[in-house]
């Protein structure tokens, strides 16, 4: 290394050192809302599945069990939000329009990238 790189390398030394945070912060919320249609019940089905996804390799069978099971629980729940928001439409449109919306509005995702090749 040359002298006349050192005082730049050091000063990025020292903002990388201020800036990079040392420690992970812990106690955040990913999520700030909920679901409309998760419910207590379904949420700790829907966690039960993720643990059990952890111990997949080893376990095939309990990771099964509770995906099925929080599926059950999931589609259950979906339908009865669908029924309430059906039979109460004349006294609560809003709700109605805010569940539509919601399903209305499509995730457009990045297109796969295709190269051409040359020659043959």
């Amino acid at each position: 290394m040359r002298t006349s790189e050192a005082p730049g390398l050091n000063s990025m030394q020292m903002a990388m050192d201020k800036c990079i945070p040392k420690m992970r912060i812990t106690g955040t919320n990913r999520r700030k809302f909920r679901l409309i249609w998760m419910n207590e019940n379904t949420l700790a089905k829907v966690q039960k599945k993720h643990q059990a996804w952890k111990r997949y390799k080893l376990t095939q069978d309990v990771y099964a069990t509770a995906s099925n099971q929080e599926r059950w629980a999931t589609r259950n729940v979906m339908g009865d939000l669908e029924k309430t928001l059906a039979k109460d439409i004349k006294e609560n449109p809003k709700a109605f329009w805010k569940y539509a919306s919601s399903k209305s509005k499509s995730q457009q995702r990045v297109s796969e990238i295709y190269s051409q090749t040359t020659g043959a």
